[in-house]
């Protein structure tokens, strides 16, 4: 950390303490991407989504959060704790629903696709309906005639629908990954045609502009055309009143430029029109009826 930043914390830290916003229970905030935690850490400018919202939320409640890297696959392990516990930009899911707890949206994910090379074979008509949507993950990878494969992230959630397609995959089809820095080798991966198919989010690619030019995607019938992420945390008195403080946060968040221009700088152009009215009527509502 240069010196102008370490300034920065040091008395953004102290400003803090002065003002008594330091949580008398601190959570204990776990991610498994290393950028994301590097990015609070050194004060940089945001270069996804998911940074430029969770500065604002952050600078909001007046909080520097200090984030461990816990392995995907480990995360339950804590966030099953009795030490207040969160994570960042998860889907609220049926299951997790039934053990954890969320705050109001901070990101949109833009509905996943299907993704393959242009170098590969397009998938056969009769897989897809006549708008060009996959119309099942699983009847496409179990078919005999197809002898591909399907990288996957362990742990990793794309909606309720969208999973049980995936659970039904025949496991001989599906490669999994984990570890600290799963985002990073998953996409590499692909990239490097180790592997033959992903299921990833549109906005990831605005960042490989080239690589993007190479692949071929298909919409998948069943996977909505947008997700929110939200913060999740286990159910414990520090990380209710945490939640609490997000949400009112957000509210206030919501209807400002800087959360537009923070979802909007990440956003493909011909989808921003889509954003602003997701916020309107799904963001903003929601705030409202959480107090």
């Amino acid at each position: 950390m240069n010196l102008p930043s370490l300034l920065r914390v040091l008395i953004f830290t102290f400003i803090l303490c002065v003002s008594g916003f330091v949580n008398s229970a601190p959570i204990h905030f776990i991610i498994d991407s290393e950028s994301f935690k590097t990015f609070f850490e050194k004060d940089s400018k945001p270069v996804n989504m998911h940074e430029a919202t969770y500065q604002l939320i952050f600078n909001q409640i007046k909080m520097i959060p200090k984030i461990s890297i816990i392995p995907d696959l480990r995360m339950k392990y804590f966030l099953d704790s009795e030490q207040p516990t969160c994570t960042f930009y998860r889907l609220q899911t049926p299951e997790r629903t039934n053990r954890y707890i969320f705050s109001t949206p901070t990101d949109i994910f833009l509905g996943v696709k299907l993704y393959q090379h242009k170098s590969s074979k397009p998938i056969d008509e009769r897989f897809l309906d006549k708008v060009g949507r996959l119309t099942s993950i699983s009847n496409f990878f179990n078919d005999e005639t197809n002898a591909a494969n399907l990288l996957l992230m362990s742990g990793k959630s794309y909606g309720f629908e969208l999973d049980q397609q995936i659970e039904e995959i025949n496991p001989i089809s599906k490669i999994m990954i984990s570890g600290e820095s799963p985002n990073k080798a998953f996409l590499g991966m692909f990239l490097k045609k180790r592997v033959d198919y992903i299921i990833y989010y549109p906005t990831v690619f605005l960042h490989f502009p080239e690589e993007a030019k190479t692949l071929r995607s298909y919409p998948i019938k069943g996977s909505p055309p947008y997700m929110f992420g939200r913060i999740m945390c286990n159910n414990t008195t520090a990380s209710q009143a945490f939640v609490t403080q997000v949400n009112q946060a957000l509210k206030k968040l919501y209807v400002t430029d800087e959360f537009l221009n923070a979802i909007l700088d990440f956003t493909p152009e011909d989808e921003h029109g889509h954003i602003k009215h997701i916020i309107q009527t799904k963001f903003i509502p929601e705030a409202l009826q959480q107090g």
